[in-house]
């Protein structure tokens, strides 16, 4: 075998390596690509940790203008409103993969937070919140709720500007959240698919 076939196997043998590797590159960067664009097509075995990390639905984008709203709307005792926030007023638990594990959705999860505040709040006013034997344990969950509302904020990290304006005090300003637009992800078509979901799951006896 002379020197230039041997090279030329090498040289070969190097390209075939090389269009390996990429070609797995690109199925690997095709698969992440298609996780944040197309989710719903993705296919997961659901053993190993194989599974998906968000809900298999890509939300729109829409625009929340905040609102100063009436003190008994979403207020301390509107237990109904809190609960309207809920899919079928619970918590908003889904069920994925062929064995249909369970899974609580961030958001609702988030909500859920809010009203254990919200409770907690109620409760202490009331001079109801014994620590511990009331049952409710609602300082310990107050706790660890507020140390999650505040990870899951930060891990939101909205950018939206919010005008301020001095107080009069040198150096300090004060900032009005009412009328600014805020960049959002759909929360109804979120919830549209986890009550889809949910009455699915109650089709097929995997009660939520």
């Amino acid at each position: 075998m002379t020197n230039v076939s041997i090279w030329l196997m090498a040289i070969l043998a190097v390209t075939a390596v090389y269009q390996s590797v990429d070609l797995g590159l690109k199925k690997r960067l095709a698969r992440q690509i298609d996780r944040v664009l197309s989710p719903e097509t993705i296919e997961y075995s659901y053993t190993n940790g194989d599974r998906p990390h968000q809900l298999p639905v890509q939300l729109s984008q829409v625009a929340l203008t905040v609102e100063w709203l009436d003190d008994e709307v979403y207020g301390l005792y509107a237990d109904d409103d809190w609960e309207s926030l809920f899919p079928f007023g619970r918590s908003g638990f889904v069920t994925l993969g062929p064995n249909q594990d369970h899974f609580a959705v961030g958001m609702y999860h988030q909500l859920h937070c809010l009203d254990v505040f919200r409770i907690s709040y109620a409760a202490a006013r009331a001079h109801a919140l014994v620590y511990p034997g009331n049952g409710t344990h609602f300082d310990n969950h107050f706790a660890h709720c507020m140390n999650y509302i505040r990870e899951m904020l930060l891990c939101n990290a909205d950018p939206t500007l919010i005008p301020a304006k001095p107080t009069g005090t040198e150096g300090r300003y004060i900032s009005r959240s009412i009328g600014v637009t805020h960049q959002c992800r759909d929360w109804t078509q979120l919830r549209q698919w986890v009550e889809k979901n949910m009455m699915e799951a109650n089709r097929t006896g995997a009660i939520l």
